[in-house]
């Protein structure tokens, strides 16, 4: 997501010190869920993460990642994806995730709270499919937003879930 000027550790004091780090995405790879410019509210990770949850995930020196968790693996290594990208990331240690990515502001000023039922529910859903048929979300999110016609009452219940 982003090649950041701050460290590890201005994330840990910030996260140790107000409970809150604020992040501004700079990446396609979330797209539709995070569209870039939004501004990310992350938390501290309390346990494991859970799966379908958006964690920032610091692997390496200079990459910053926010991508969903797709799978737990044995041992305490952690799947992640970008909700945009064709395929999963790298397995990365849970000591490389630093918080949970709980809400955010996007470009417009709207804010999406990540941590509602109805967003779990959504990643309860999608995070499966996608699994076995890469690309899923984004064409699940654009037919739903596109819908007409017949498919206007599913529209109208699902969209409550989107992003």
């Amino acid at each position: 997501m982003s090649k950041a000027s701050f460290s590890r550790r201005t994330v840990e004091e910030a996260l140790a010190a107000d409970g809150v780090f604020h992040l501004r995405a700079s990446g396609v790879s979330m797209q539709p869920t995070i569209p870039p410019g939004s501004l990310l509210l992350i938390c501290p990770l309390q346990g494991i993460p859970r799966v379908g949850e958006v964690v920032l995930v610091h692997p390496h020196d200079s990459l910053w990642l926010c991508h969903r968790v797709l799978k737990l693996l044995p041992g305490g290594r952690i799947i992640t994806k970008g909700d945009g990208n064709p395929g999963a990331d790298a397995p990365v240690e849970q000591h490389d995730i630093l918080g949970v990515v709980t809400g955010m502001y996007l470009p417009g000023g709207r804010y999406v709270d990540l941590q509602t039922i109805s967003q779990r529910m959504m990643a309860g859903l999608i995070v499966p499919v996608e699994k076995h048929f890469p690309g899923a979300l984004r064409t699940a999110v654009h037919c739903v937003r596109h819908a007409r016609g017949v498919a206007r009452p599913w529209y109208n219940h699902v969209r409550k879930w989107l992003p």
